[in-house]
């Protein structure tokens, strides 16, 4: 996708809206419980697990 196809995206009225917040310190909350989830989930990785991914990571970036 071409610099001019993602500027047509983001200036769509509904691009970025999120209606299931109802206010900032509702969307703030949700976000901290998402880090917690996440940082809880990486805790629980093997270093078998991590080597794999750094991996898969140094893969896609030398892709692009």
């Amino acid at each position: 996708m071409n610099k001019n196809k993602v500027n047509n995206l983001n200036e769509d009225p509904e691009f970025g809206i999120d209606s299931r917040h109802l206010s900032t310190a509702e969307r703030n909350s949700e976000a901290t419980l998402l880090m917690a989830a996440r940082l809880d989930r990486i805790k629980s990785l093997s270093q078998e697990d991590i080597d794999c991914v750094k991996l898969m990571q140094s893969k896609l970036k030398k892709k692009m």
